[in-house]
C-alpha cells in the first residue's frame, strides 16, 4: 500500500527531472548493475528499461573502452565514498555528438558501505561550445577588445572584467536579464561586493591562484541579483597578462545554475526521506543513530513503533485511507518530540525515534507516555472518527560498547513484547 505509493511519487520525481538519471547497484563482488534511468536518459542515449539488472559490462560490452571508463569512476566513488564530477561526451540516438557534466552521489548503509550510486547527468553542449568561443575570445583580447566587446554583448552568459585590485571594469549587457543590474552599474565597483559572503574567501582563494599559476579556474558560488536574493552561478575564470606577464585584467564567465542546484537537493532530499510522510528515512535514521552516539554523553533512547492493525484500515477503507492513517502518525510523532530528538519511518507501518540526552528510564517514559497518548487522539475524516493505537519498543542506551544494531536489535524485541501483550503497549527491553 504506502510503499506502491511512495514509489509512485518517486517515479514522478526521477522522470519529472529534465537531466539524465541513472542509478547503479555496487553488488558484493565489486560489479556494477543497472538499476534505475529515468525517461530522460532513455531519451537521449537510446537505452531501454531492458538494461535493468544488467552489469555495465554487460551493456558496453561492445566498447570495452567505454565500459572500463564507467567501471573506473564508479569504482573510484565506492571506494571513497565521495562525490565525484567529471566531463564526458555520449552519442544521442541520432547520432549526434554531445557533451555532458556527470555527477556521481554515493549512497551507503549503516555500515559505511557503498550499496549504490546516483548518477546525475546534465547536458552542457551548449556551455562546451560557448566556452570554445569564450576561449578564441580570451586569445584574442590584448589583439582586439573590439571584437571581444562584440561577442560579450550578445552573450547570454555574464561576463565581466576585473582589474588587479578586483574592481569591475567591464559588465555585458546580459547581466540585466540574469542579475537585474544595468551594464554600467556596478563600474567601478568590488566584483567582491556581489558575492555571497559564505563564498567570498573561497571565490578569492580561487583567483589569487589562478593568476599565481597563469591558470583557468572554476567555481559554484551564490551571486547577488538585484531584486531576487543570491542565485547560484557556476564562474570560470581566465587572467590576462601583457607581454611583461603584468596582469591586465580577469575575465570571468558565469551562468545562473540555480535550477540544477535545485535538483541536486531534491535529489540529496530524495535519498534521505520518505516520500509518503516527509520523514527521514532508514538510511538518515541509521546516520543519525550512529553519529548521536558518538555525541550524546548523557545517554539516549531508541523507540520502535508500529502502528496497530494498519492491514485492517486498508483492507476495510483502502489504501488511500492507510496512507492517511500513516501521514497522521507521523505528523502527530514529530509534535510530540523535542527538537534535539529525530523521527524516521523504516517502511510500511514501521517508525523509529532517537531520543538524545536521555539521563534516566522515567525521562525516557515521560516522552514515550505523551507519544503513546498523542498518536491515540482520535481522527476525524468525512464525518467519520477513527481511533490509532501503537506499540512502541523502547532500548536504554548507556553501554559504551552497545552498537547501532544491538540497539535496534534490543529495541525490537521490546516492540515484539509490546505487540504480543496486547498491542497498544509500551515495554522496555532488560
Amino acid at each position: 500500500m504506502s510503499n506502491s505509493s511512495g514509489f509512485i511519487y518517486e517515479e514522478v520525481l526521477m522522470n519529472g527531472i529534465q537531466n539524465m538519471i541513472f542509478v547503479i547497484r555496487v553488488d558484493a563482488d565489486l560489479d556494477l548493475y543497472y538499476e534505475f534511468i529515468n525517461l530522460a536518459a532513455m531519451k537521449n542515449t537510446g537505452l531501454t528499461l531492458d538494461i535493468i539488472g544488467s552489469s555495465i559490462k554487460a551493456v558496453y560490452a561492445d566498447d570495452k573502452e567505454k565500459s572500463d571508463y564507467f567501471y573506473e569512476k564508479y569504482m573510484q566513488v565506492a571506494e571513497t565514498k565521495k562525490t565525484l564530477i567529471y566531463h564526458d561526451c555520449y552519442l544521442s540516438p541520432m547520432g549526434d555528438t554531445h557533451y555532458s557534466e556527470t555527477k556521481l552521489t554515493p549512497l551507503c548503509n549503516e555500515h559505511g558501505v557503498c550499496t549504490n550510486i546516483v548518477a546525475l547527468v546534465t547536458d552542457i553542449t551548449e556551455e562546451r561550445i560557448a566556452k570554445l568561443e569564450n576561449k578564441m575570445v580570451y586569445e584574442k583580447l590584448n589583439e582586439s577588445e573590439k571584437r571581444f566587446r562584440i561577442i560579450a554583448e550578445h552573450s547570454h552568459d555574464l561576463i565581466t572584467l576585473l582589474d588587479n585590485e578586483g574592481s569591475i571594469i567591464y559588465a555585458s549587457p546580459s547581466y540585466k536579464a540574469n542579475l537585474g543590474f544595468d551594464e554600467n552599474e556596478l563600474l567601478d565597483e568590488l566584483y567582491i561586493n556581489i558575492i555571497h559572503p559564505e563564498h567570498q574567501m573561497k571565490l578569492l582563494d580561487v583567483l589569487s591562484t589562478a593568476i599565481n599559476d597563469d591558470k583557468s579556474c572554476t567555481l559554484q558560488f551564490k551571486q547577488k541579483h538585484k531584486f531576487n536574493g543570491w542565485i547560484w552561478v557556476e564562474l570560470s575564470g581566465t587572467p590576462v597578462f601583457d607581454e611583461n606577464m603584468k596582469l591586465i585584467h580577469l575575465a570571468l564567465i558565469t551562468r545562473d545554475i540555480t535550477q540544477q542546484k535545485e535538483y541536486e537537493t531534491r535529489l540529496e532530499y530524495f535519498a534521505m526521506h520518505d516520500v509518503l510522510t516527509g520523514l527521514p528515512n532508514r538510511r538518515y535514521f541509521n546516520q543519525k543513530l550512529t553519529t548521536t552516539m558518538t555525541s550524546s554523553k548523557n545517554g539516549l533512547a531508541v523507540l520502535m513503533i508500529d502502528i496497530d492493525d494498519l492491514k485492517q484500515f486498508n483492507d476495510q477503507m483502502g489504501h488511500d485511507i492507510g496512507d492517511k492513517v500513516i501521514q497522521i502518525a507521523a505528523k502527530r510523532l514529530s509534535n510530540s518530540l523535542r527538537k534535539k530528538d529525530t523521527a524516521a519511518r523504516l517502511g510500511g507501518d514501521e517508525f523509529a525515534v532517537i531520543l538524545a540526552d536521555i539521563h534516566t528510564k522515567e525521562n525516557a517514559l515521560k516522552i514515550v507516555k505523551r507519544i503513546h497518548k498523542t498518536i491515540q487522539e482520535p481522527w476525524y475524516y468525512k464525518n467519520n472518527m477513527f481511533n490509532i493505537t501503537a506499540s512502541i519498543g523502547i532500548a536504554l542506551v548507556s553501554d559504551e560498547k552497545a552498537t547501532p544494531v544491538s540497539i535496534l536489535k534490543n529495541a525490537d524485541m521490546a516492540l515484539y513484547q509490546a505487540k504480543n501483550s496486547g498491542k497498544n503497549k509500551i515495554e522496555i527491553s532488560n
